[in-house]
């Protein structure tokens, strides 16, 4: 829970007294849902839909924070605030009684370390100091309509659905729930939530937000706070039995020693901040999207996953009982799924070559120049979900090696006086034949293994990439050296060595059907290909 704040702000005032969630440890209170309509006195605040958003830099997020009240001077990086609202006047004022809670909850998400998220401040608060269920559902919903890709609710009890009785400004708690899912074009919003701060299992009161909202849930991240060890922090709520709050679930830290606070508030600022991260690199994906990568990529470390002896039924997995999918991991949120792949058409979708095995072969003439030019160092590359990555692709060129050198060695082969002089051996017996080609070093240049089994010959082989293929039809002639011969391939001469084996079935005197299969080589790499 929170320090240095008093156990409740207000009890009893109106429909939906809130109880903010890092400010007592009891959940919140809940009132009379007869009492759920707010008509605002003197002219209306002419909030809604006919907000503009403010337009940002590419990779800064618009994040909402739907709080009691803020002091901006005092908040941190306060800078990074580009807009306010008092959802009861309508005005840029949003100080009030209550401006601590709102300030920790905002400085953690400005405090952190990926430094993309802009926030937007929704004062909910009234001039008595009470914050209301109405009043905080038509905030998220506005929120929304003012282009916010990531909501903040740090209130307990937001995984109940609210009366549909409730309105507020004219707006009905559902319209507000939709506002979220159809925001930013359809993309939606993501919505984080607090656990509660009561130490125990989630209540939902038998009305749970996935049963009348699915949509909305289906963006909905609830922040379990945990300790330093990987553990539920005792004090901390968390998802229990409740299948439906485990998969929306996820945990971090429970306390920020820079603002001096403490409370699932806390861990769903930290979790916006890494929402904000993500829709920052690729604004592209959905709300469902994105906080869905949250979720999957989750930590599942912590020792409570090693065990099997929770809930009611004493058989529950008590990772999932406590934490849900496990303890937010930002880094491998971030980190590329499946493969790496260089797209090669318009469409990302239509696939393209995976970036690993993916090089460069050049003409002597360009030397080392595409290189040392850099232009292959900042490639695009995608991952399975179509998320762009930069990669440097520079290491991956191939010069061929120099004419001079290339026609050196040849003629060294080719001289019975050089020790790099090529000599070869055969040896056959019955159906088998192997031959080898080395220099007077010893050194192995290329070798050939034959096998004949009716209408089959099986074959392994293999050579330096700088030799001919003992497969070729050179090497079967055995016609005269030639410098043209010597060399190896345009495709072989930048590996180290090739192996394959190759198969051919005879379908008749002048027609044969030929396989092979490649493994090439080059140093501290190792690349495969196949040809038919």
């Amino acid at each position: 829970m929170f320090e240095r704040r008093p156990l409740f702000l207000a009890v009893g005032i109106a429909l939906g007294t809130l109880t903010i969630s890092g400010c007592g440890s009891s959940g919140g209170g809940g009132g009379d849902s007869h009492q759920g309509v707010h008509t605002p006195s003197g002219a209306s605040p002419g909030v809604g839909a006919s907000q503009t958003p403010t337009p940002l830099e590419p990779g800064l997020v618009r994040v909402a924070v739907a709080d009691s009240a803020f002091d901006v001077a005092t908040i941190t990086n306060s800078e990074r605030v580009i807009d306010r609202l008092d959802v009861y006047t309508g005005s840029a004022d949003v100080s009030g009684v209550d401006e601590w809670h709102g300030n920790a909850v905002t400085s953690t998400i400005t405090g952190g370390t990926l430094g993309n998220a802009r926030l937007d401040l929704l004062k909910i608060e009234d001039s008595q100091g009470a914050t209301l269920n109405n009043a905080l559902d038509y905030a998220i919903g506005e929120a929304a309509n003012r282009g916010a890709r990531v909501i903040n609710a740090s209130f307990s009890r937001r995984l109940e659905a609210s009366d549909p009785r409730l309105t507020f400004n004219g707006v009905t708690s559902a319209t507000s729930y939709q506002r979220v899912v159809d925001a930013n074009g359809g993309k939606g919003g993501i919505y984080v939530v607090s656990a509660g701060n009561t130490g125990s299992a989630i209540d939902t009161q038998g009305k749970p937000i996935y049963a009348s909202q699915p949509g909305l849930y289906e963006m909905m991240l609830i922040a379990v706070g945990t300790t330093t060890n990987g553990d539920i922090h005792p004090s901390s709520s968390y998802p229990g039995d409740d299948t439906q709050l485990q998969a929306r679930s996820i945990g971090t830290d429970f306390a920020n020693r820079d603002v001096g606070a403490q409370g699932t508030s806390i861990s769903a600022a930290r979790i916006s901040e890494y929402a904000a991260g993500i829709v920052g690199q690729w604004p592209h994906l959905t709300a469902q999207q994105a906080s869905q990568r949250l979720l999957d990529t989750a930590s599942q470390e912590s020792a409570l996953f090693q065990q099997s002896n929770c809930g009611a039924s004493g058989t529950l997995n008590c990772g999932a009982f406590y934490l849900g999918q496990g303890i937010a991991d930002i880094d491998a949120a971030m980190a590329p799924e499946g493969d790496l792949v260089v797209s090669q058409s318009q469409r990302v979708a239509d696939g393209g070559a995976q970036a690993d095995v993916s090089y460069l072969q050049l003409s002597d003439a360009y030397g080392d120049a595409v290189a040392a030019s850099g232009v292959l160092e900042n490639v695009v590359a995608f991952d399975a979900l179509g998320r762009d990555y930069a990669i440097d692709l520079g290491r991956n060129t191939q010069p061929r090696t120099a004419r001079a050198t290339q026609l050196r060695d040849q003629m060294q082969q080719m001289a019975s006086a050089s020790p790099s002089y090529a000599t070869t051996q055969t040896a056959i017996e019955g159906n088998y034949r192997f031959s080898t080609s080395s220099t007077a070093y010893g050194e192995l240049l290329a070798s050939r293994f034959d096998g004949t089994f009716g209408n089959a010959q099986l074959s392994a082989f293999r050579f330096s990439g700088d030799q001919p293929s003992p497969m070729g039809s050179y090497a079967e002639l055995g016609v005269m050296p030639m410098i043209s011969f010597q060399a190896g391939s345009a495709l072989t001469n930048a590996f180290e060595r090739v192996d394959g084996v190759e198969t051919r079935y005879a379908l008749g005197e002048r027609l044969s059907m030929t396989a092979s299969h490649w493994l090439v080589m080059r140093p501290a790499t190792i690349k495969r290909s196949a040809r038919t």
